[in-house]
């Protein structure tokens, strides 16, 4: 499976707290494992 993951996103996900960083990086990871639902 290829991740793709947007130049703008990674700007974006740097501005964030560390802890702010995680909880966006765990949830883009899901939502890209099982899109119809990331929350598991």
């Amino acid at each position: 499976m290829e991740f793709r993951i947007a130049g703008t996103f990674t700007v974006s996900l740097a501005k964030l707290i560390d802890k702010e960083q995680t909880a966006m990086q765990i949830t883009a990871f899901n939502q890209q494992l099982t899109p119809a639902r990331p929350d598991r």
